[in-house]
């Protein structure tokens, strides 16, 4: 081994090879802090961005609103690959003992996925809905003042969580998932 010249290395210096090498342990990549998109489905993100945008996100979102959303669009993401990978499986030798281990580790993988899914959801809906009440609320019940006949922002809020934890529902993953 050549111990000398690995001391002396020190590592990419550009911030192209930092990016590449940052992915050096990559394996799947559903664990990834943003959308990891393996070669030849880049078109495939692309139309399920621009789907889930255009469904998903408000024309005058927040910072948040949006930071939220690309959590929720990799989640979505990460859902439609490993249900592919697990069709493959499927289709392939599902009684093999190392698809079975694939398929449990992917199983897995779908579960924590599919459960910040809806945890994004949710949040991007209360930032949407808080959004839509500022800009449509008068002032004064926006102070928390009670005007006649109305009740206050505080209120609307509590009704608001309270109808969304009650009759919220998630939409069904599979209608956007055709890609």
């Amino acid at each position: 081994m050549n111990t000398a010249a690995a001391a002396a290395s020190t590592g990419p210096r550009t911030p192209e090879g930092k990016a590449t090498s940052s992915k050096n342990a990559t394996k799947h990549g559903f664990r990834a802090a943003t959308a990891f998109i393996p070669k030849g489905m880049e078109q495939d993100y692309k139309e399920m961005h621009d789907r889930y945008e255009s469904a998903f996100l408000l024309p005058n979102a927040t910072e948040a609103q949006v930071i939220i959303f690309e959590d929720f669009l990799k989640d979505a993401w990460n859902v439609y690959r490993i249900e592919i990978l697990i069709a493959n499986i499927n289709g392939q030798q599902p009684d093999d003992p190392m698809n079975k281990w694939d398929f449990d580790k992917l199983h897995r993988n779908l579960m924590r996925a599919k459960a910040s899914y809806r945890t994004n959801l949710k949040l991007l809906q209360a930032l949407q809905t808080t959004q839509l009440l500022q800009e449509m609320l008068p002032p004064e019940i926006l102070a928390g003042k009670t005007v006649s006949g109305l009740i206050n922002f505080q209120q609307v809020l509590t009704l608001t969580k309270r109808t969304t934890q009650t009759f919220g529902h998630t939409p069904d993953m599979a209608a956007f998932n055709g890609v």
